[in-house]
């Protein structure tokens, strides 16, 4: 899109300045010329800037559609209670030591 931009404001300078181009019969000034480069770069901003608003909504989409991928995935089955192990019904259990030493 800047590349894009670049070639607008080249080809305003170019048949602004070119005294034998196609505008040369309506006496365009350097004010004038610099208008339209102004011009330009503000309508190539909001354009950029829509790109990257549209590129935000295709990534949000694209989470949504991930997490109802992750939501339309089979619940895993658990062992009934009875057969579980004492261990997995009370919880798990972290056991506390001493991982240094004094020196």
């Amino acid at each position: 899109m800047i590349i894009l931009a670049c070639l607008a404001m080249a080809l305003v300078l170019w048949l602004g300045v070119s005294a034998p181009g196609p505008l040369s019969s309506l006496d365009i000034s350097i004010g004038t010329i610099t208008a339209l480069i102004l011009l330009f770069q503000r309508f190539f901003v909001r354009i950029v800037s829509l790109c990257n608003e549209w590129q935000t909504v295709q990534a949000a989409l694209f989470g949504l559609e991930r997490i109802f991928q992750v939501l339309a995935l089979p619940a895993e089955e658990t062992a009934p209670a009875s057969q579980r192990s004492a261990y997995d019904q009370r919880g798990s259990f972290i056991e506390m030591r001493r991982c240094h030493s004094d020196i």
